[in-house]
């Protein structure tokens, strides 16, 4: 669960399945990584838990836990609210504090002025640059972009 070799998780989009850590860094901006990390370590913990999915959906992070033990699986999901929390506060390219973003407004990104700019920089693939900038490696090929 913990091996962080970037993978995008086409099997567990199609078939579902556990996520390893590799591909919730994969399917979100490096600013944002510390978060999947601590979300995986705090699935890690508790014995029998998975994690069913990482996405980022109008600009915040969102992880899904799962244990067969409802009160294990509401303990996660309260940890995992928290996270999506963090997420509103921090720009998803290189992790620097950011206006906190309000529940129920949705934005396409959530990104800091100088994330923003790389963006804007225009051309293809323009969020794959800035991921690969500011995570200084590179990312696995997608036909997403």
């Amino acid at each position: 669960m913990m091996d962080e070799r970037l993978s995008w998780p086409r099997r567990q989009w199609q078939h579902g399945g556990d996520w390893r850590l590799g591909h919730g860094l994969t399917v979100v901006g490096p600013g944002w990584h510390s978060l999947v990390r601590e979300a995986f370590a705090a699935v890690a913990e508790v014995a029998g838990a998975t994690v069913v999915s990482v996405r980022q959906k109008c600009a915040i992070l969102e992880i899904r836990a799962h244990h067969p033990d409802a009160a294990e699986r509401d303990a996660l999901r309260e940890r995992m609210t928290a996270l999506t929390d963090a997420s509103r506060s921090l720009c998803e390219g290189c992790g620097v504090a950011v206006p906190t973003l309000p529940r129920g407004r949705g934005i396409w990104r959530l990104h800091c002025a100088d994330c923003t700019a790389l963006v804007n920089a225009g051309g293809r693939q323009c969020e794959r640059r800035l991921w690969e900038t500011r995570a200084q490696r590179k990312w696995p090929k997608s036909e997403l972009w």
